[in-house]
């Protein structure tokens, strides 16, 4: 696994709405502060069908930034399934990353206030429901995300995450990262949209939900950690 040298470049926090209400660095719950590249910038993507709302905002951290050096903020992650509990009958509309000095995040973003609730685990390939078609993707390890909600453009289309098999987030942009490999939409299946994501390598992670009033948008976040358990 590539490792970050000299002093961790600390790199955008998921914040639903910086820069536009369009990176992921603003998803961020108590335990991690807002961080930036080392060109000031954000590093955070977006795999979206519409541009963002401008009126978003940024949602401050909680929580100061943790040190570039230390990870703790992993401790007691794991790498069995996690299951977050909610169920939204709104409509994911997004998917973003982003980076962090000890783990790389997923983003699912979702309209209005009802948590979607998901789960999360390891998978030797994640199967569509309903079909059982296959959809690997790139790395040494997969993880299925379920998100529980609808989505938009669904079943009149198009569809946000576009066609069933579509990759979200490809090889060349996550390119370096210390944990995502490719992210790919698996598809809906009765009230539950599937992705897989691909990863380095079988890491600790975790899954919570978090909300935005003012967005008007609520959050499915999975972490990869850096480094193996």
């Amino acid at each position: 696994m590539r490792r970050i040298a000299g002093t961790a470049a600390a790199v955008a926090l998921l914040a639903v709405g910086a820069c536009g209400g369009d990176t992921a660095e603003d998803a961020t719950p108590a335990p991690d502060g807002t961080t930036t590249s080392a060109d000031g910038g954000p590093s955070a993507t977006t795999a979206t069908t519409e541009p963002p709302d401008p009126s978003s905002a940024p949602v401050s951290p909680a929580d100061p930034t943790p040190s570039a050096t230390s990870c703790d903020v992993v401790d007691g992650w794991n790498e069995r399934p996690d299951e977050v509990s909610g169920s939204s009958g709104d409509e994911l509309f997004r998917t973003r990353v982003g980076q962090h000095p000890c783990f790389d995040r997923v983003v699912f973003d979702v309209r209005g206030m009802d948590e979607p609730g998901g789960l999360v685990r390891y998978e030797p390939v994640v199967r569509a429901d309903g079909s059982g078609k296959e959809y690997p993707v790139e790395g040494d390890a997969t993880l299925r995300v379920v998100v529980r909600s609808s989505i938009e453009g669904f079943p009149d289309g198009p569809p946000a995450l576009g066609n069933v098999g579509d990759v979200l987030h490809p090889t060349d942009e996550l390119a370096g990262w210390e944990a995502l490999r490719e992210i790919r939409y698996a598809g809906f299946f009765e009230g539950q949209a599937t992705i897989a994501v691909g990863v380095d390598e079988q890491a600790p992670f975790r899954a919570f939900t978090v909300q935005s009033e003012d967005e008007g948008v609520s959050k499915l976040v999975v972490d990869v950690a850096h480094e193996p358990s």
